[in-house]
C-alpha cells in the first residue's frame, strides 16, 4: 500500500492550521493591516499628485442655431428632420480643412492646433450646434471656439447664397451665443480625489494580501 504524503501544515498566528491561501489572507494581522494602510495612503498621495500635476486645460463654447424660419412656420415636420440631418453634416464638416484653414487664419493659429482643440457637440432634441475648444489658457480656448463658429456660420451663408434661393427660403447657421473665456476643466480636485481613492483602495488591498501570504509562507517553513 502506497504511503499517503502529508501536506505541509500552514499555521495562523494563533496556531490554527491554514486550509488554503484564502484562509491565510482572512486571518487578521494588525501589523500587516497597518503596513497596508500606510502603503494605501502613499498610493493615494501619488495618485492625487499625478492628476494635479497635469497641464491645465480650459474649455470655451459657442452656441449656434440651425434655422429655416419660413419653412418652420409652415408646420412641416419634415423640415425639422432635414435640419437635424444638416446639423450633423456641419458638425462633421467642422473638422475639415474647409473650416479649419480659414478659422486658423482668423485666430492666428496653425490649422493643426485648431483641429486638435476641437470638441464639437450637437445635442439631441435641439437644433443647436456647439463649437467647443480646449486649450492651455482661457483666452486661447475662447479665440479658437469663436473663430470656428464665425467660419462655420460664414460657410453656411456662402453655401446657401450659391443655391440661388430667395433669402427668405435659405437656412441659416447663426451664432446665438459667442464664446466666452475658457473655464478650467482639467485637472480638477474632484477628479484627483477620485483617482486618489481608487489608488488607496487598490494599494491597500494588494499590499495586505501580499503581506498575509508572505507571513503564511514564513510560518510553514520548519
Amino acid at each position: 500500500m502506497r504511503p499517503v504524503r502529508a501536506e505541509p501544515r500552514r499555521f495562523a498566528p494563533d496556531g490554527v492550521a491554514y486550509a488554503n491561501a484564502w484562509d491565510a489572507i482572512m486571518v487578521l494581522s494588525i501589523a500587516n493591516l497597518l503596513v497596508a494602510i500606510a502603503i494605501g495612503l502613499i498610493c493615494s498621495g501619488l495618485g492625487y499628485f499625478d492628476v494635479m500635476r497635469q497641464p491645465a486645460q480650459y474649455q470655451s463654447t459657442a452656441v449656434m442655431l440651425i434655422d429655416q424660419p419660413l419653412q418652420l412656420t409652415k408646420g412641416d415636420s419634415g423640415v425639422v428632420v432635414k435640419l437635424n440631418l444638416l446639423r450633423a453634416k456641419y458638425a462633421a464638416l467642422l473638422l475639415t480643412s474647409e473650416i479649419m484653414v480659414p478659422a486658423a487664419k482668423e485666430a492666428g493659429l496653425s490649422p493643426g492646433e485648431m483641429r486638435g482643440a476641437q470638441r464639437p457637440l450637437y445635442p439631441q432634441n435641439s437644433l443647436t450646434l456647439l463649437p467647443i475648444a480646449r486649450a492651455a489658457n482661457p483666452q486661447r480656448a475662447q479665440k479658437i471656439a469663436q473663430a470656428t463658429a464665425d467660419t462655420l456660420s460664414q460657410y453656411v451663408q456662402d453655401e446657401q447664397a450659391a443655391t440661388g434661393l430667395d433669402p427668405a427660403e435659405r437656412l441659416t447657421l447663426r451664432i446665438v451665443q459667442n464664446a466666452g473665456p475658457g473655464a478650467k476643466v482639467s485637472p480638477v480636485p474632484a477628479r484627483a480625489r477620485q483617482v486618489a481613492a481608487v489608488a488607496a483602495a487598490a494599494g491597500m488591498l494588494l499590499a495586505y494580501v501580499g503581506l498575509q501570504l508572505r507571513s503564511a509562507r514564513r510560518q510553514q517553513q520548519p
